[in-house]
């Protein structure tokens, strides 16, 4: 049996000289925290009174930047007042990176919540709004509650964006000083106001216009600080945000879907069609085709070219294909509800377009929905390159630092831990099957619930985690499971993932906000363990579920267990490739394999980032266009 160390998924960054904390930082980091400590003494009431002195003298300001220390030093005085915290200079140092317009990569665990609130008030005296992006609702809450009473203290307004708020209630939230919400939902708000407007705009449309003031829910974009930024400008940077505006149903197009998932089914793969999964896309063959148009057409499809019949049955050959339920999607009180792959969260109301989603719906035996067109979209990078000021945190942004400043302008600083990491690595094993990796699960589960440890096991997708919930109810281990199926019990499962022998299944991306406290027996008897079953297809989001274990100087350590059934090396043969007396004679196999797994992860990254870069370049090319025209570039179908 062979074991072997595996190198981490992606190099952790050295805090070497080209990207530490700059000297100059590190001085104005102490004159903060001194003047901090003078104010601290100081009651409430004459920190509210300081705190509208300075509103004014920041809003007085020609170069507002030059007001940071005395902004930075009162926030930092009035949250230890309210929440008896004292904030570390790795905070205050990733606050003031933050003001210069950067991503400040800071370790998970280093308190980055708090560490927002230093630029966020600075830019909120200015009294033109800021937004601070979370990762889904109830981070947006949350957060926006837990600080409503330092901002408050600061003499600013807070409020949050989430999706079930009515137009008024959104209009409301977005005239704070300070407004929490999810990209998702400031992107489609910016539509719906472009929606408003109409669309003969002009390129221009920044100003809020006196004439829709009362329609309008928000203002003008100024300035976002977002958390968890290469999720959000990087991983979602992928899918671009679009409203749809319902189109005409007829019958005919329901009898479509229902007949091209019948027709499908008698074709034979390799001889009537052929798959393209990297593309995600399926062509039928001459003889499909043939196999096809003999087969008779639907009800309603006398009238109908062949090559229309043709086109719906290959998108019912990719939904059968290339759209797994409990991957791409989930089935919810009778509809589709899509899945986030990049963050394995649901994406309520989301939509395929061009005939796909009613492909899945009728592959499901659903109801066909109603069909949508595209009534205004926007991209991730378009949205965020409208800010005036950007700024954002994560825990691993180093790895796209060059996408980040060519896309963004965003450079990134790496901040300095507060306290020594104590994360252990255990050496990676890999095993030819995925039944002889679960029972190694098992065995370890099992060992480290006996040595009073936490366990954390991240998979890749909801169908994996089914998988693995049931392999450990088998074995009768109690388990939490977290997962796009339960995003509203996340934060709860999450918080209590620390208790001794707790075992809670995640999907990687999922609890990213949420502090992991660990009990006290657990802390001695070493810490949160991490359980990694396989590679994600961004190395990034490995390095975030590994960051999980050992935070803020919390002992703690972390394990890759892979098989050759892996979804990230499954379809590649060449990668594949294995000593068949290794297959034969061992359950686990030789170390070298793991390298196939990184080469394979690496070319997945290469291959997403070469997808954001032709988004961006299509959307350009489609603002300039619409511009010429005198046009809004947000509006499709209204511009028709």
């Amino acid at each position: 049996m062979s074991m072997t160390t595996m190198p981490p998924p992606t190099k952790q960054p050295a805090r070497s000289a080209s990207h530490r904390v700059a000297p100059g930082t590190a001085r104005l980091v102490k004159r903060i925290l001194a003047q901090a400590d003078s104010l601290k003494q100081l009651p409430l009431d004459e920190l509210r009174q300081l705190a509208v002195q300075l509103r004014r003298q920041v809003r007085a300001a020609t170069k507002p930047e030059k007001m940071t220390v005395p902004a930075f030093s009162l926030a930092t005085a009035v949250i230890h007042r309210i929440r008896q915290i004292d904030l570390h200079p790795c905070q205050v140092s990733g606050g003031l990176i933050l003001t210069h317009g950067r991503v400040a990569e800071m370790a998970t665990g280093e308190g980055k919540t708090l560490t927002s609130v230093l630029p966020t008030t600075l830019w909120a005296m200015l009294g033109r709004g800021v937004h601070v992006i979370t990762t889904n609702d109830y981070l947006a809450e949350r957060d926006a509650q837990e600080l409503r009473c330092i901002y408050e203290a600061l003499g600013l307004s807070v409020g949050f964006i989430v999706q079930s708020l009515e137009p008024e209630a959104r209009r409301q939230a977005y005239a704070r000083d300070v407004t929490y919400g999810t990209a998702s939902e400031i992107g489609f708000d910016f539509l719906r106001d472009r929606m408003t407007q109409g669309p003969q705009q002009g390129a221009e449309h920044r100003h809020w216009r006196p004439n829709h003031g009362d329609q309008l829910v928000q203002r003008p974009l100024f300035a976002a600080i977002i958390d968890e930024a290469d999720s959000v400008l990087i991983d979602d940077a992928s899918t671009p945000l679009i409203i749809g505006v319902e189109a005409r149903q007829q019958p005919s197009s329901v009898s479509m879907y229902r007949w091209a998932r019948t027709a499908v089914e008698r074709l034979q793969p390799d001889v009537d069609y052929l798959l393209f999964p990297k593309q995600r896309q399926v062509m039928l063959t001459d003889r499909g085709a043939r196999s096809i148009l003999l087969g008779g057409k639907p009800r309603f499809g006398a009238g109908l070219a062949n090559e229309t019949l043709l086109e719906h049955c290959e998108k019912m050959l990719t939904a059968h294909f290339f759209f797994r339920r409990g991957k791409q999607y989930t089935i919810d009180d009778g509809e589709i509800v899509l899945i986030d792959e990049s963050t394995n969260r649901t994406l309520p109301g989301r939509k395929l377009q061009r005939g796909l989603h009613h492909c899945i719906e009728a592959k499901e035996g659903l109801v066909i929905s109603a069909g949508t067109d595209t009534g205004s979209k926007i991209s991730v990078q378009r949205l965020f390159r409208r800010y005036r000021h950007l700024a954002g945190m994560t825990g691993t942004g180093w790895n796209v630092r060059k996408e980040l400043r060519n896309v963004y302008r965003l450079s990134v600083t790496c901040v300095p831990t507060n306290k020594p990491c104590l994360r252990n690595a255990w050496s990676t094993r890999v095993f030819r099957t995925q039944n002889a990796k679960y029972a190694e699960i098992v065995e370890q589960v099992l060992r480290l619930q006996e040595a009073g440890r936490a366990v954390l096991i991240g998979t890749p997708n909801v169908s994996a985690s089914q998988r693995l919930s049931l392999t450990l109810e088998e074995h009768g281990i109690e388990h939490q499971t977290l997962n796009a199926l339960y995003e509203e019990m996340e934060a709860t499962i999450i918080a209590d993932a620390g208790q001794p022998g707790r075992v809670t299944i995640a999907t990687n991306m999922a609890g990213r906000g949420t502090d992991i406290k660990l009990h006290p027996t657990v802390r001695e008897a070493g810490g949160l363990h991490v359980i990694v079953t396989e590679l994600n297809s961004s190395a990034r989001v490995d390095r975030q579920l590994v960051g999980r274990a050992a935070r803020q100087g919390d002992p703690g350590s972390y394990q890759y267990l892979l098989s050759l059934e892996d979804e990230l090396i499954a379809g590649d043969k060449e990668g594949a490739e294995t000593d068949k007396r290794d297959q034969e004679s061992a359950k686990e196999l030789p170390g070298r394999l793991i390298r196939r797994f990184r080469q394979r992860q690496e070319k997945q990254e290469r291959y997403q980032a070469r997808n954001r870069k032709r988004l961006l370049k299509q959307d350009k090319k489609l603002q300039e266009s619409y511009k010429r025209a005198g046009l809004c570039p947000f509006l499709e179908a209204i511009n028709d």
